[in-house]
C-alpha cells in the first residue's frame, strides 16, 4: 500500500510537472521555414519580471501574469530584477535547421538560453560578461547562443536576463550561414568605424606636436576614447583583450565614456574661445569636464548601474551645453562655427537617440542602437571639413591684414611729402641692408659669428634669469679640406649651402639660431632645449647630411658631420666661453671617435 501511495504521489508530482511547463503553450509562436534567413525578435515576446531574481524555469513556467512586448527591441532600462522572456519556435521545414540566437549587447553579465527539446526537457546554455569567453557557448565578441530546431516541431524557448548594468536585449534568431554573412558585415562595419576614429585621432594629435593648438589634441583624444568606448561596447575587448576577466569590459566602457566627454567638453572650449566669448557657458562647460573627470575613480568602486545611469546624463547634459554654446557662437557670427553646428548636430542627434534608447525614453530599435556610429561618422567628416575651413579663414584674416597694411601705407603715403617718404624709405632701406649685410655670412645666408655672439650672450643671461635649460651644437663637416682639394671650392661653396639648408629645415625658426661660425665649422643655439631634445635635433641633422647625395660631374658624393653637444641650466657663473669650450671638446672626441657621430657631455 506504501508503494502504491508513493507511486500515485511520484505520478501526481510528473502531471503537475508537465502541466506547469505545458502553460507554455499560450507563449507566441514563431514559424520558420527553410527559406528562414534572420528574424528579428523585437515584438510579439511575452516577459515576466522577476523581482527578487530567485524563480527557476519550473516556478516562472507555472506563472501565469505573464505580459506582451511590443515597444521594439526588448529594454527594460535599469533594473536589479531578472527578467524572462519566452516564445515557441515552431520549425515548418522537414529537416532539421540549425540556428543562432543573437543578443547584441555583450555587456549583460548573466543570460540563461533554455531550448525545449521533444523529450520534453530542456537544453540549457550559459553565457554573459561574467563568463570567460571559452566558457561560452560559442567565443565571440556578442552573447550568442547555437543551436538546432527538430524538423517539423516546435521548441519552447525561455531567455533569462539578470544584470547591474543596463537591461538592453537586441534579440535576432538567424540561420548558419545568414549569421555568418551578417556578422562578416558587422564586423567590416565596426572595424571600419574604429579605425576611422583612431586614425583620425592619432591625425589631430600629432597635428598638435606640429601646431600646439590644443583643439587638435583634444579632438585627437576625444576621437580615440569614443573609438575604445565602442570597441568595449561591441564586447571585442572583453573576448580578446583580457578573456580572463571579461566584467572588466563594463567598468573599462564607462572609464572610456567619461574621458570621451572630458575631452569633448574641453575641445569646444578651445575650439569656440570660450573664456572670451562666453566666459559664463564656459563656467559650466569645464565644470561639467572636471566632474565627468571626477567620476572615474567611481567607476571602480561604485555599483555600475549607478554609474551608468550618472555617466548617461552627464553625456546628454554635456551635449546639450556643447550645442548651446556652439549656436550661440553661430550667432555672434564665428565662422568655423557654422560648420561646427552642422557637424554637432549630427552628432549630438546620434548621441541622443542612442542614450534616451537605452533609458527607454524612445522605443529600441536597430536604428536607435546604432544612431550614435552613424551621427558620430557624419560628424568626424564634418568636423575635417570645418578644419579646412578654418586654415582657409586663417589665410583670409591674413591676406586681409596686409592689404589693410598696404592701404593705410598708401593713405599714408599720400599726406607725406613724396620727396621726403621716397629719401626716407631708401634711407631705412640701406640701413636695414647694411644691417642684415653686418649679421649674415654672404655665402650661407645664415647669421654670422658676431651677430651669433651677440644673440648667445642676451639667451645666456635670459636662461639664468628664468632658470632655463639651452644646448648648443658644434658641427664640423668631416674631411671637408680634402673635398675642397679633390673638387675645387666651388663644390665646397655649394656643400655649405646645401648643409645650411639641411639645418635651418630640421629646427626651430625662430627661437633656434643656425650660424656660420667660420670656415666648415656651425654653431646652433637652441634655447629651452634639454639634452634629450637637443640629441634628437643633433641627429636628425647628422643623419639628414649623410643621408644627402651630391653632383659632380656624374659623380655622386656624400659628406658626414661630426657634432659636438653642450647641454645645460646655466647658473650665475656659466659663460658663452663655457659652453663653447665643452661643445668644442665633445666635437673633438667625435672626431676621434670616428666622426659622423655626436657626442655630448653626460
Amino acid at each position: 500500500m506504501k508503494q502504491a501511495a508513493r507511486g500515485t504521489q511520484y505520478l501526481v508530482f510528473l502531471l503537475a510537472f508537465f502541466c506547469g511547463f505545458n502553460c507554455v503553450a499560450s507563449a507566441p509562436t514563431l514559424t520558420i521555414t527553410s527559406a528562414f534567413d534572420r528574424l528579428q525578435l523585437d515584438t510579439g515576446l511575452e516577459y515576466y519580471e522577476d523581482v527578487k531574481a530567485e524563480l527557476t524555469l519550473q516556478q516562472v513556467s507555472q506563472e501565469k501574469d505573464w505580459s506582451t512586448w511590443n515597444q521594439g527591441t526588448v529594454n527594460f532600462g535599469f533594473s536589479s530584477s531578472a527578467y524572462w522572456l519566452r516564445c515557441t519556435l515552431a520549425n515548418g521545414a522537414k529537416t532539421d535547421l540549425p540556428v543562432m540566437l543573437e543578443i547584441a549587447f555583450p555587456l549583460l553579465q548573466r543570460v540563461d538560453v533554455y531550448v525545449g527539446s521533444e523529450s520534453g526537457s530542456f537544453h540549457h546554455f550559459q553565457s554573459g560578461s561574467l563568463l570567460p569567453p571559452n566558457k561560452r557557448p560559442l567565443v565571440h565578441s556578442l552573447l550568442v547562443f547555437p543551436f538546432e530546431l527538430p524538423a517539423s516541431s516546435s521548441s519552447e524557448l525561455f531567455i533569462r536576463v539578470h544584470s547591474n548594468s543596463l537591461l538592453q536585449i537586441p534579440l535576432a534568431l538567424s540561420g548558419a550561414y545568414a549569421f555568418a554573412n551578417y556578422d562578416h558585415a558587422r564586423s567590416l562595419f565596426f572595424g571600419g568605424l574604429y579605425s576611422l576614429l583612431a586614425v583620425i585621432g592619432l591625425y589631430h594629435c600629432l597635428i598638435f606636436f606640429s601646431v600646439r593648438d590644443k583643439s587638435f589634441l583634444f579632438y585627437g583624444l576625444f576621437s580615440l576614447s569614443l573609438s575604445f568606448g565602442f570597441f568595449l561596447l561591441n564586447g571585442s575587448a572583453g573576448s580578446y583583450l583580457w578573456p580572463s576577466n571579461p566584467n572588466s569590459s563594463v567598468r573599462t566602457y564607462l572609464i572610456a565614456q567619461l574621458l570621451a566627454t572630458f575631452f569633448g567638453m574641453l575641445f569646444i572650449r578651445s575650439i569656440l574661445n570660450l573664456p572670451q566669448s562666453l566666459p559664463g557657458w564656459d563656467r559650466a562647460i569645464i565644470n561639467l569636464a572636471w566632474l565627468s573627470l571626477l567620476l572615474i575613480p567611481a567607476c571602480l568602486f561604485v555599483a555600475v548601474s549607478v554609474v551608468t545611469l550618472i555617466s548617461l546624463v552627464l553625456a546628454n547634459v554635456a551635449v546639450i551645453c556643447a550645442t548651446i554654446t556652439i549656436v550661440k557662437r553661430t550667432k555672434e557670427g564665428y565662422p568655423p562655427a557654422r560648420y561646427l553646428l552642422i557637424a554637432i548636430v549630427f552628432t549630438a542627434v546620434g548621441i541622443v537617440v542612442t542614450v534616451s534608447s537605452s533609458l527607454t525614453v524612445i522605443p529600441t530599435n536597430n536604428f536607435t542602437i546604432h544612431a550614435v556610429y552613424v551621427g558620430l561618422s557624419l560628424g568626424t567628416m564634418l568636423y575635417a571639413f570645418a578644419l579646412a575651413y578654418r586654415i582657409n579663414l586663417e589665410r583670409e584674416n591674413r591676406e586681409k591684414a596686409q592689404n589693410e597694411v598696404i592701404e593705410l601705407q598708401q593713405h599714408a603715403n599720400e599726406n607725406l611729402d613724396q620727396l621726403v617718404k621716397e629719401r626716407t624709405l631708401e634711407l631705412e632701406a640701406s640701413n636695414e641692408r647694411l644691417r642684415e649685410i653686418s649679421q649674415t655670412d654672404g655665402l650661407t645666408q645664415l647669421s654670422n659669428r658676431g651677430y651669433f655672439d651677440i644673440a648667445f650672450d642676451k639667451e645666456l643671461r635670459r636662461c639664468i634669469r628664468n632658470g632655463r635649460v639651452m644646448s648648443v651644437l658644434l658641427l664640423d663637416l668631416d674631411h671637408f679640406k680634402q673635398l675642397n682639394d679633390r673638387y675645387g671650392h666651388q663644390f665646397g661653396d655649394q656643400c655649405l649651402r646645401a648643409v645650411a639648408t639641411i639645418m635651418i629645415a630640421k629646427t626651430r625658426q625662430p627661437p633656434d639660431l643656425v650660424a656660420r661660425y667660420g670656415g666648415e665649422e656651425f654653431v646652433i643655439l637652441l634655447p629651452e632645449t634639454d639634452l634629450n631634445g637637443a640629441i634628437h635635433v643633433a641627429e636628425n641633422i647628422r643623419q639628414s647630411i649623410a643621408e644627402y647625395c651630391f653632383q659632380h660631374n656624374d659623380e655622386e658624393i656624400r659628406i658626414t658631420v661630426s657634432i659636438g653637444l653642450c647641454s645645460a641650466v646655466p647658473d650665475r657663473s656659466a659663460t658663452t666661453a663655457a659652453f663653447l669650450k665643452t661643445a668644442d671638446d665633445c666635437l673633438y672626441l667625435a672626431k676621434q671617435n670616428g666622426r659622423n657621430r655626436v657626442e655630448c657631455q653626460r
